[in-house]
């Protein structure tokens, strides 16, 4: 089995590292410390492919529905993997006049 290695080299002869992009949401990248060069390694693609697949359920408009005297919004089924189930504690955060924030656990 042939030995991982532990440092990435760019073209330009600097070395890659991990860093944690936001762009509509966090994914993890190899940038280049020299000249700022991006990649994916096989495991970040993956896990960017899967939280894009995320993105694109979260961002359709849905209605507020009325629940008893509540308010309540339904969330996609996709969410239950990253930990989103039935029972989980979440809280809100008011970020704004018009929005929040969801913080799940």
């Amino acid at each position: 089995m042939e030995k991982q290695r532990k440092e990435l080299r760019c073209n330009c002869d600097g070395y890659f590292e991990e860093q944690i992009i936001q762009k509509e949401f966090y994914y993890p990248i190899m940038m280049c410390k020299k000249c700022g060069h991006r990649v994916f390694t096989v495991e970040q693609a993956k896990q960017y492919v899967r939280l894009d697949s995320i993105h694109e359920k979260l961002k359709r408009k849905r209605k507020i529905i009325r629940i008893g005297n509540a308010l309540g919004v339904t969330l996609p089924k996709a969410l239950e993997n990253l930990g989103i189930k039935e029972g989980v504690l979440v809280s809100f955060q008011q970020l704004g006049k018009k929005s929040l924030k969801l913080v799940i656990g």
